[in-house]
């Protein structure tokens, strides 16, 4: 009977210290998420003027320009991540807004062409990106905008 009681003493500790370690695990996590909180600043909306650039060539090999209009097109459409490039060489990430995806969408198609898209931006650790909520392709003879 010693034995038993004993085991089952045993069982209940194991059993007591994985709860108490899970617990751990979840509060380390909601730690992380405030951290993660504390590095993003609040969203504001801007319009934005730039280039329509597919992330993977330009950070990997600079590549950019109508010259590289094929292949960023052919790489936006196969899901690669879509960028807006400034003249000042910022370089945002481009998000799909949840309530509509059209404009994003629509941005896809002009690959390497100047756009003016408008929404939220987000920055965090570093990155910056905006939400399209409107695009538009940039006329030869209108000037270009301001940021924020």
């Amino acid at each position: 009977m010693k034995r038993l009681t004993v085991s089952i003493a045993s069982v209940l500790l194991i059993f007591a210290v994985g709860a108490y370690a899970q617990g751990m695990q979840g509060m380390q996590g909601m730690q992380h998420n405030s951290k993660a909180q504390a590095n993003a600043e609040p969203a504001k909306e801007v319009t934005v003027q730039g280039e329509i650039v597919d992330m993977g060539c330009y950070l990997s090999s600079d590549a950019h320009g109508m010259g590289h209009q094929s292949c960023a097109e052919k790489c936006l459409s196969n899901g690669m991540p879509m960028g807006l490039l400034t003249k000042d060489g910022t370089l945002y990430l481009l998000t799909v807004s949840h309530g509509n995806a059209d404009p994003f969408n629509q941005a896809k198609q002009w690959a390497a062409e100047q756009v003016i898209v408008t929404g939220p931006e987000f920055r965090r650790n570093g990155m910056k990106a905006v939400e399209v909520d409107q695009v538009r392709q940039v006329n030869a003879t209108e000037k270009p905008t301001k940021q924020g």
